[in-house]
């Protein structure tokens, strides 16, 4: 064995690099993990029996993250003691274990930092029976615990799953070390419980969200009891809009990021933009505030947004545009301590220059900012009543853009709805402090109209070569045709010329990796 192979430090970080996730890469904010890498998994293991050096640091990484204490329990008890409740649906133990028995998980239990992520694909975690399981877990592990209270002496994260059920889960797991709080994730198990398809009973929804309510209310029962959690981050469901009374239960002066996963509500864009502003205006309060995300689950998009004949199929659901959008969001420019903004449901919102200039004074240190929803899906502009053409639409046009990324110097992801117009009919200049090398944007997406006619290609393939010299990708999403507004240029042929455009700015941009024209 090579000599840099026995010094810990050396080996405990090479392992930690073996292990890997694999992410939603989509949201920039937070990191979603849709699981750990099950090959990764396989090599810790493989490596903790290797050899006596390589023991200890691989099972360091290999247990600092489970996806439930069934896991634990699973691996470790002994198989003779273990049974299967098929009624209940949950582990058993057959008999009380020895206390060498328990004793044998504290080394375990010392290594776990998080609990709650996502198995690998076809894992399969059951529940823990409470009374012969649960119980004796945690009267064994208060015997050792720190403070009294911390059971897991070095647990910062927990993904609360759905199917915990029984409150022991929350007096095992809701401790006051927690730094990252998930509660509870009722996207994947929706996803799970109805295989990816949308419920068709109505007695089914209604079953499901008592369930989930009843589930929220005893993980708020204990999270009245601790008066100061040191949380950084907490994400939360807002299934009933109630994601702002949870954060009443916790301590706002080391919150740092708030993580909504917005579920679908079935309604207009104006009642989801309602409910942003009430969020909004309930996370006012938070004074360190530096990350902000809402983000419509993935599986639950491609249930309300099913596209199978392409962008301007009449049968595929559209994506909800939301005029004036500006009102809704108003209450968000109170965070000015903000880097991170990204709002990704099925809304497309359609905030005006002044509202982007404001955001820009406002807030700044932001890095990231998205307005437009995850997936990439039929949508339409909404017009008001005073509009009767593109030039009418009441978004920023480039020139507002250009304007924005100015004021925001630290800017890299930017996803907006904008119109593809210039009002000087030639790309302006920056001005200012701010010269073009400097803007450093590199993920650009546009929800855009068809570019000007009146000026040619090169116009605007001068603009954003200008504008935006650090480009990596770029993406630019049309909206559906409307026969009454579009007659003189259709859908494709305004994809064709975007197409041709993008083509020349990733040609004429060295770092530019992706461009797509949807």
């Amino acid at each position: 064995m090579h000599h840099c192979l026995r010094i810990g430090e050396i080996v405990s970080q090479i392992f930690y690099e073996l292990d890997s996730h694999i992410y939603d890469t989509r949201m920039r904010f937070p990191r979603r993990i849709v699981h750990r890498s099950e090959s990764a998994l396989r090599t810790l293991a493989a490596l903790a029996r290797t050899c006596q050096a390589f023991r200890e640091p691989a099972l360091d990484v290999l247990w600092r993250e489970i996806p439930d204490l069934f896991v634990m329990i699973n691996h470790l008890i002994p198989a003779e003691l273990l049974g299967y409740d098929e009624m209940g649906k949950v582990l058993v133990l057959r008999q009380e274990p020895h206390p060498d028995v328990w004793r044998a998980l504290d080394p375990y239990v010392a290594r776990i930092r998080v609990v709650g992520i996502p198995p690998p694909s076809g894992v399969i975690v059951r529940g823990l029976d409470p009374q012969t399981v649960l119980q004796p877990l945690q009267r064994h592990l208060a015997q050792d615990a720190v403070g009294g209270d911390i059971l897991f002496p070095k647990l910062e994260h927990v993904v609360y799953q759905a199917f915990w059920e029984h409150e022991l889960h929350s007096r095992l797991l809701l401790q006051p070390n927690l730094q990252v709080l998930q509660l509870p994730l009722m996207a994947y198990t929706m996803a799970s419980q109805w295989n990816l398809s949308p419920p068709t009973d109505e007695h089914m929804v209604t079953a499901v969200g008592r369930s989930i309510h009843a589930l929220s209310n005893h993980v708020q029962t204990a999270l009245k009891k601790m008066d100061n959690l040191p949380l950084r981050e907490v994400s939360v469901s807002i299934a009933h809009t109630d994601a702002p009374y949870f954060l009443a239960h916790i301590d706002p002066e080391s919150l740092e990021a708030v993580n909504i996963h917005w579920e679908y509500l079935y309604s207009d864009a104006g009642s989801s933009g309602a409910v942003l502003q009430q969020l909004f205006a309930a996370l006012s309060s938070l004074p360190k505030v530096k990350h902000v995300s809402v983000a419509l689950d993935a599986e639950m998009e491609k249930m309300i947004h099913i596209v199978d004949g392409g962008p301007d199929n009449p049968q595929s659901q559209r994506l909800k545009g939301l005029a004036d959008s500006s009102f809704e969001l108003g209450t968000v420019l109170s965070l000015t301590t903000l880097r991170t903004l990204e709002i990704g449901i099925d809304v497309v919102f359609q905030v005006d220059e002044e509202f982007l200039l404001a955001l820009a004074e406002k807030m700044p240190h932001l890095e990231s900012l998205r307005l437009t929803p995850l997936l990439r899906a039929p949508f339409s502009f909404e017009y008001s009543a005073q509009d009767d053409s593109n030039d009418m639409l009441d978004i920023p046009n480039l020139d507002g853009l250009l304007a924005f990324v100015e004021r925001c110097t630290k800017l890299t992801t930017l996803r907006l709805a904008v119109c593809a117009s210039l009002s000087g009919g030639s790309p302006p200049r920056l001005d200012g402090n701010v010269t073009p090398s400097s803007c450093g944007v590199r993920t650009l997406e546009l929800w855009t109209t068809a570019l000007e006619p009146g000026l040619p290609d090169e116009v605007f393939v001068a603009f954003f070569v200008d504008a935006f010299p650090s480009l990596e990708e770029f993406c630019v999403v049309l909206p559906t045709s409307h026969p009454e507004r579009d007659a003189t240029l259709p859908r494709n042929e305004a994809r064709a010329r975007w197409e041709r455009v993008a083509g020349d700015v990733s040609a004429s941009l060295v770092h530019v990796q992706n461009f797509a024209c949807i």
